[in-house]
């Protein structure tokens, strides 16, 4: 580790490990992280997201917190935020998003 970064270790110690840019106690900050790489991944038909807020996940670049994928689904009244790679991601054929946001995403 080094100065501004943060570990997670879920398997051994359930742990988070946080190094502050300027070597404080992050007991004096409020200290926001993600180690989850997909928020939400659905494959179908006809499926409905509707009225969800996803923040904050730690995907890789040019790969999405949320996809739907198939056919004649749609994504309506939803948020995406911070996330480290691509906000949204929709494949397949005849999908609808209407009215959702995805902003603060890196990619």
């Amino acid at each position: 580790m080094r100065s501004g970064t943060f570990f997670a270790d879920p398997e051994q110690q359930h742990a988070l490990f946080v190094w502050l840019l300027d070597g404080s106690s992050p007991s004096k900050h409020m200290v926001e992280a993600s180690i989850r790489p997909s928020l939400l991944k659905i494959t179908g038909r006809h499926i409905i997201v509707r009225n969800i807020r996803f923040r904050y996940a730690s995907n890789v670049a040019q790969q999405p917190a949320v996809e739907i994928g198939g056919e004649y689904n749609l994504i309506e009244d939803c948020v995406v935020v911070y996330t480290a790679g691509l906000g949204l991601g929709l494949i397949g054929r005849n999908n609808i998003v209407r009215s959702v946001t995805s902003i603060f995403n890196v990619s």
